[in-house]
């Protein structure tokens, strides 16, 4: 039997109410969004990877204002604090310090040297030289424990 017109032939060619066109439209889009996500599963770190990169960022912003304050406390003492203890004693530093881990409540270590010389120490999850770790340079580090030798600033 032959079709009428060419819209019975488009009716044969249809599936539910959607025509031919329709059809191969939604096809390509449902094939162009599969590999959107299939990309972005690459391009993306997983989960626990940017929980580790946030962590890594907390410990070595901590580290950083550990670091400032020990300059600062170096600056109105001409000493360097004994211990982060002696640090905390001071009011104006208590309250901004973070001196544990975030992750394990572990305490940083410091270990005060020579003159202004001072070590500040964190077990860190990645290495900082990975893509999206936004470390800077003084703070640059391996995976794992990793001590930064540090200098409190010299007086005004």
């Amino acid at each position: 039997m032959k079709p009428a017109n060419d819209n019975a032939k488009t009716a044969r060619l249809s599936i539910g109410n959607m025509r031919r066109g329709d059809v191969i439209f939604a096809t390509i889009a449902a094939a162009v969004a599969g590999v959107a996500i299939v990309a972005g599963l690459f391009v993306t770190d997983p989960p626990w990877v940017v929980r580790q990169q946030r962590l890594d960022e907390q410990r070595a912003g901590s580290l950083n204002m550990l670091s400032d304050f020990v300059g600062r406390f170096y600056t109105d003492n001409s000493s360097l604090p004994k211990s982060l203890d002696d640090l905390l004693k001071t009011s104006t530093y208590r309250a901004y310090l973070g001196t544990v881990d975030p992750a394990t409540g572990a305490a940083y270590e410091y270990a005060p040297g020579d003159g202004r010389s001072y070590q500040l120490c964190a077990t860190f999850d990645l290495d900082s030289s990975s893509k999206s770790l936004r470390a800077g340079n003084v703070w640059s580090h391996k995976a794992g424990h990793h001590c930064f030798d540090l200098h409190a600033p010299t007086k005004p």
